[in-house]
C-alpha cells in the first residue's frame, strides 16, 4: 500500500514492484519512484478486483467509505464483516521507504506492503484475528487507527513492531457459500444446472448453503414460491433478481433472470427418412393425402421449461388464394380443436411437448366455380396455397383443458398448404416440408425419399 502526495490512501503495491511503474525492484532504478503515467500509483480498479470480496465501488450501501488519491472511492461491500477488519496508521521518519506486514498465515488480504513518504500519516487496513510483523528500513511510528483504536501494538525495536487485535474472537467472520441449482438439466448441454443465471418459467430450483449454519432465510422478493427451505418454483412471466437470501443481517440477492417461451422448434421425427412421413391412401393419379411427423420443442433451450404446459391455440384465420378460394373449401382450414389445437400438452425435459401431425389427409378434387365436385378435365387442378396461423401458449401446471393460455407466444407461426396444376400437394410447418405428386413421388425438406 502506499500513500500519494499527503493524502490518505489504500492503494495495493506489489512486493516486487514498489511504485507500480510496471519495472521490477531488482531493475528499475528509481523502484520507489512512480513514472508520470503512473503518478497515482496502482489504479482503483486493482484494488476493487483484487479485493472485491471485501470491498466495492461505494454507492447507495456504503458502510466505511476509501477515499482514493484522485477522488474516486471504494467500501466494505454490505455483504462484508466490516468488524473483521481495522486499520493502523503508519508515519516514516524518512522515506519513501518500504513498510512491510508478513501475516502470520494465509488472509484475504495477504501481507501488505506500504511505501511510505516521510512525515506522511499512511493508513493500512489489516485483517482480525491475524498478527502482522512491521519491519521497515527506517524508523517507523505505527498507531491504532478507525474503527476504535483497539489495535494492540508492540515495539521490538526501532524500526519493528507487532500488531495484532486482541478482540479477533468477537469479530469471527463466518463465510456462508450459497448456491442454486435447477432440478432438471436444460437441454442445451453446455448449461450449467448450477448457478445459472437464467432459468425457465415455473422451472424448479434447488437452494443450497455451505456449511449449513448459520441458516440462509430466502425470500421470494420478486413472485414464484418457496416449495419449502430448500426449492424455489420460479415466476409464471419473465422477471429479473426474483429471489433474495437472508444470514444474520445480511442480505444476498442472486443476480438471475426468468424468461418465457420466445420460439417452437420443429424436428423431423425420424430425420430425413420414409419413417417421418405419411400417407393416407390416396390413389395414384390423385392429388393430396400427405404428411409428416414432428418433434415439437419450446425455445430457447439453455433453460428448462419440463414444468410448463403447451397447446397450439385455436384459430379461425387464415389467408387462401388460387385454388383454394373455392367455395368447397370454405371453413375448411380453421386451426380449431378437431385440427389439434387447444389441447394442453406437459412438456418434457428435453423441452419437448408433441409428436405432430402436419399434413393434407384429404383427396384434392376437381371442381366446379361454384364448390361441387366433378370428373370434367375442365375443371382440374389450378395452382393455389393457403397460410393457416398456428400461435401457441403456456400454462400453468395443472391447467384445465378449456382453461386459456397465460400468455400467447410465436405469433407469427403459420402452416402452409400448397397446389399446383399438376396436382403435387405440399405441407410445410416450421421450416419443414413434405410434398406428393400424383405418381407418388414425395420428397421431405428438398430430398426425395419414394
Amino acid at each position: 500500500w502506499r500513500t500519494d502526495g499527503g493524502s490518505t490512501s489504500y492503494l495495493p503495491v506489489l512486493p516486487f514492484d514498489y511504485d507500480g511503474d510496471g519495472l521490477e525492484n531488482s531493475v528499475d532504478p528509481e523502484p520507489l519512484v512512480p513514472n508520470p503515467v503512473d503518478a497515482h500509483g496502482t489504479p482503483p480498479e486493482w484494488y476493487r478486483v483484487v479485493c472485491s470480496n471485501v470491498f466495492e465501488a461505494a454507492g447507495d450501501r456504503t458502510q466505511q467509505v476509501v477515499s482514493l488519491p484522485n477522488g474516486e472511492a471504494v467500501a466494505f461491500r454490505a455483504d462484508a464483516n466490516a468488524r473483521a477488519y481495522y486499520f493502523v496508521d503508519v508515519v516514516a521518519a524518512a522515506g519513501p521507504a518500504p513498510v512491510s506486514f508478513a501475516a502470520d498465515r494465509a488472509s484475504r488480504l495477504g501481507s501488505p506492503v506500504l511505501v511510505a513518504r516521510a512525515g506522511e500519516t499512511n493508513r493500512v487496513p489489516l485483517l482480525v484475528g491475524i498478527a502482522y510483523a512491521v519491519t521497515s528500513t527506517v524508523p517507523v511510528a505505527v498507531s491504532a487507527a478507525a474503527p476504535g483504536g483497539f489495535a494492540e501494538i508492540e515495539a521490538d525495536g526501532s524500526c519493528a513492531y507487532t500488531v495484532r487485535w486482541p478482540q479477533g474472537d468477537e469479530a469471527k467472520l463466518t463465510v456462508v457459500r450459497v448456491e442454486i441449482r435447477s432440478t432438471v438439466d436444460p437441454p442445451d448441454p453446455s448449461a450449467r444446472s448450477i448457478n445459472r443465471h437464467t432459468y425457465g418459467v415455473c422451472e424448479r430450483i434447488e437452494l443450497l448453503q455451505f456449511p449449513g449454519s448459520p441458516k440462509v432465510a430466502w425470500e421470494p422478493v420478486g413472485g414464484g414460491t418457496l416449495d419449502s427451505e430448500s426449492f424455489y418454483s420460479c415466476p409464471l412471466s419473465g422477471c429479473r433478481n426474483p429471489l433474495r437470501a437472508s444470514c444474520a443481517g445480511i442480505s444476498y440477492t442472486p443476480q438471475i433472470e426468468v424468461v418465457e417461451p420466445d420460439g417452437v422448434k420443429a424436428e423431423l421425427l425420424y430425420g430425413t427418412t420414409r419413417e417421418s412421413v405419411i400417407t393416407y391412401g390416396v390413389p395414384r393419379g390423385k392429388a393430396g393425402g400427405i404428411g409428416m411427423w414432428l418433434r415439437l420443442s419450446v425455445k430457447p433451450f439453455h433453460v428448462s421449461f419440463s414444468r410448463i404446459l403447451i397447446e397450439e391455440v385455436p384459430s379461425l384465420t387464415y389467408q387462401a388464394d388460387g385454388y383454394f378460394t373455392n367455395p368447397y373449401f370454405s371453413g375448411a382450414f380453421a386451426h380449431t380443436i378437431l385440427a389439434g389445437a387447444g389441447n394442453w400438452l406437459q412438456v418434457n425435459a428435453d423441452n419437448v411437448f408433441a409428436h405432430d401431425e402436419a399434413a393434407y389427409h384429404d383427396t384434392v378434387p376437381w371442381l366446379t366455380p361454384n364448390g361441387h365436385i366433378t370428373q370434367n378435365p375442365a375443371c382440374s387442378w389450378a395452382s393455389g396455397y393457403v397460410y393457416i396461423d398456428n400461435p401457441f401458449g403456456w400454462a400453468a401446471p395443472g391447467a384445465n383443458k378449456h382453461d386459456p393460455p397465460h400468455k400467447v407466444f410465436a405469433t407469427d407461426t403459420k402452416d402452409e398448404i400448397l397446389l399446383t396444376a399438376e396436382g403435387l400437394v405440399g405441407v410445410r410447418k416450421l421450416f419443414n416440408q413434405v410434398t406428393r405428386t400424383t405418381n407418388d413421388v414425395i420428397h421431405v425438406n428438398g430430398r426425395r425419399i419414394q
